[in-house]
């Protein structure tokens, strides 16, 4: 979901043209909301991954 509105802010940004400034407002909110994105991802899979093995654990 957060991807999603990080790809809308960047597809925005193109479609009015706001230019190739790397620190124009739109670059740097869909680049904060893309980091925040794979942050939330990564600590989302890596909790899932913890559980399984933990799962897989009890089971021997």
């Amino acid at each position: 979901m957060v991807a999603a509105i990080a790809a809308t802010i960047a597809g925005v940004g193109i479609a009015i043209d706001a230019g190739l400034d790397g620190w124009d407002a739109i670059t740097v909110a869909s680049a904060l909301i893309g980091a925040v994105a794979a942050g939330l991802y990564l600590f989302g899979a890596n909790t899932a991954a913890d559980e399984a093995t933990k799962r897989m654990r009890r089971r021997r």
